[in-house]
């Protein structure tokens, strides 16, 4: 009897034992298959902004005024387009025009070298609203930027059509913005982040700033102006949040000192302003239409996952719903999806196959970017990729864009392809007296240079593909 009960404990114990064991097994299965989990879903995300940039910082304009456009062509005004396109190369910062028609050739080249974009400007100073004028404006604005135009700015600030568009303007304009001399912080929302003001609404939203109007209106001196801006995009990129900042290119006004204020001789410190406040961060680069656009792909994502990745073939599920009453097919904008390097094996990205949805690859040290068309008709995507052998050009999305004279020949590089735009003001000019030589429309590292004139000082503007610029002189 009292053997059968030692046997009896020693059976207890050994199953006790057992039992612990198996328990701890089935822990450590839990915790480390809820830790494969928690990596597998963060192997792919959507960025917040393009490129996965810091924020994105915009200076928006009315209206597109070639130097010989009657409205401009009598004083220093006729400088003003040039002057703002020079100096959007030279600080890296992206510009957007809302037009209500198109005023000559330059426009068209203006967009075409892709530093800036445009979208439609509604006459609401002097006509009532029609949609049909909508219409119009838009097709005639489509027909330079080869895109489909998605939002607007309202012409004098008579927003009170807002409710009437048609569900292909996604976002708008009006002609309030936040300024110095009322206290007030930016409204920078974009969809995460700082949180969006009760009455905010994207087809009618003010300006982060208006530099000029500061200036003439305001009782601002030129560096309380700018220090405001460089704060308030600074506000912007420490909560990845939108701002724009708007001046008409050609303001020219008397201020309440009855003293005129030329746009061309202040426009150079809101330029100077804005990058200040992108300082060691990265701006999307993109113009007003994209901006709205990517905010409302964003958006839709509901979820996005990694099927398969084997050395030939990465397949990758989104999951997508329509957040707002508008029309989503008017998106042109893809949405960058930030993959980790680890989670991709086998695969070879730097051999993938570029289509009508994978329209570009960026990477880094720990992470590729997968600039991604969506179709918003479908519920779910499932994007497939291949890996061919024809190699594919994969930009470091870090690297600074580098632009410098080439030896021995009549020309300049890039440290990567690029389009390029050729200024030159004639010695002794003032510095806002700018004229274009020459643009490019493609992209290349190299840019031959055309014979240069005696008596003129020459720069040289580059943008990427990564939509990031630079300027030297020559």
């Amino acid at each position: 009897m009292h053997d059968e009960k030692n046997t009896l404990l020693f059976l207890m114990r050994k199953n006790k034992t057992y039992i612990i064991l198996f328990s701890s097994f089935f822990a450590a299965f839990l915790v480390l298959s809820c830790q494969k989990k928690e990596i597998f879903t963060k192997s792919i995300e959507v960025c917040p902004h393009y490129n996965c940039a810091d924020a994105t910082v915009i200076q928006v304009t009315d209206q597109y005024f070639p130097p010989k456009h009657r409205f401009v062509r009598d004083d220093s005004r006729k400088y003003s387009a040039v002057w703002a396109e020079f100096l959007a190369f030279k600080y890296n910062v992206p510009l957007h025009v809302f037009e209500q028609n198109v005023k000559g050739e330059e426009f068209r080249g203006f967009l075409q070298t892709g530093r800036g974009g445009a979208s439609i400007y509604y006459p609401s100073c002097h006509f009532e609203y029609r949609q049909s004028k909508l219409d119009s404006i838009k097709a005639e604005i489509e027909n330079v930027t080869c895109r489909t135009i998605s939002t607007l700015s309202y012409g004098c600030g008579k927003t009170k059509y807002s409710d009437s568009l048609p569900n292909y303007i996604l976002g708008g304009r009006n002609s309030k913005f936040m300024s110095l001399s009322n206290n007030t912080e930016a409204n920078t929302w974009y969809g995460e982040g700082v949180s969006a003001p009760e009455d905010f609404n994207i087809l009618n939203r003010s300006a982060g700033g208006r530099f000029y109007t500061d200036i003439q209106r305001n009782n601002q001196n030129l560096a309380q102006a700018g220090n405001y801006v460089t704060e308030q995009v600074s506000k912007t990129v420490a909560n990845g949040g939108f701002y724009t900042n708007f001046m008409h290119w050609h303001d020219h006004y008397n201020n309440k000192n009855d003293s005129l204020i030329e746009g061309v001789t202040v426009m150079q410190p809101l330029f100077k302003a804005m990058q200040k406040g992108m300082k060691n961060s990265r701006n999307a680069g993109l113009d007003y239409n994209e901006a709205i656009e990517y905010l409302y792909a964003k958006e839709a994502i509901d979820s996005v996952q990694i099927l398969e990745s084997t050395s030939s073939v990465l397949k990758i599920a989104i999951q997508l719903s329509k957040k707002r009453n508008a029309d989503y097919s008017v998106i042109d904008t893809p949405v960058t999806f930030s993959v980790r390097k680890d989670a991709m094996e086998a695969f070879e990205i730097d051999e993938v196959d570029l289509n009508t949805k994978l329209l570009s690859v960026f990477e880094d040290d720990d992470r590729y970017y997968l600039n991604i068309m969506l179709d918003f008709t479908q519920s779910e995507i499932i994007v497939t990729l291949h890996s061919k052998k024809d190699r594919v050009e994969i930009l470091e999305l870090e690297e600074a864009l580098r632009v410098s004279k080439r030896w021995f020949v009549n020309g300049v590089k890039a440290s990567e392809p690029s389009k390029f735009i050729l200024f030159r003001r004639e010695q002794g000019a003032k510095e806002y007296e700018i004229e274009i030589v020459h643009r490019t429309v493609s992209f290349s590292e190299k840019y031959d240079l055309p014979e240069l004139d005696e008596g003129y000082d020459y720069f040289c503007g580059a943008i990427d593909k990564k939509k990031e610029s630079t300027l030297i002189e020559l």
